[in-house]
């Protein structure tokens, strides 16, 4: 009982250890309180028949009950993991590591977007400049058979029959096509 005291009152010592370890009590109920969430909000929804009902409105056969559950239980997990780290004073770290990555993936996100915009804007001004490909003549281009409407930048429209059909710039660049009676490879 006496090292039971000694070590207790260590622990004063080490305001840490103590919040550490209220942390850990906090998520592991935090869990338990989510999960029981979860399960009652489910309960709840499937005793008023909420999919039942659902499906004869919408036709879909989806568990929106199971769905509601699990979005109770993620939401408590979530403020459960934002009270642990106000806790542990790693608040502004995590935050700081959300930004992070949110903004990491913005750029990913953006660099994948233009990574087709440079080459059919480089193919855009050559096609210009050679000036072969012009609206009102007609190309042949990998079974596209049209008179072309509009060449833009990135883009040349073409009038297949009825259909209009956008096609990369690039595509002049890299495959064989004809133009009136011309053969051009590239």
């Amino acid at each position: 009982m006496i090292l039971v005291l000694s070590f207790l009152s260590s622990l004063e010592e080490h305001p840490f250890v103590i919040a550490s370890l209220e942390s850990l009590l906090i998520l592991l109920g935090g869990f338990v309180v989510g999960r029981l969430l979860g399960l009652v909000v489910r309960r709840v929804l499937r005793g008023v028949g909420f999919d039942k009902h659902m499906r004869r409105v919408t036709h879909y056969r989806v568990s929106l009950e199971q769905k509601l559950g699990l979005l109770v239980s993620f939401v408590v997990y979530a403020v459960t993991l934002i009270l642990v780290l106000g806790r542990l004073d790693a608040l502004r770290v995590a935050a700081l590591a959300l930004l992070s990555l949110f903004a990491l993936i913005l750029v990913v996100s953006f660099l994948l977007s233009i990574k087709d915009f440079f080459p059919n804007l480089v193919a855009g001004v050559v096609l210009r400049y050679r000036g072969r490909v012009v609206p009102g003549v007609r190309v042949r281009i990998k079974g596209v058979d049209g008179r072309v409407e509009r060449v833009s930048l990135t883009s040349t429209t073409v009038v297949d029959g009825g259909d209009r059909l956008f096609l990369p710039n690039r595509l002049f660049l890299k495959e064989e096509y004809v133009v009136e009676n011309r053969l051009r490879k590239r």
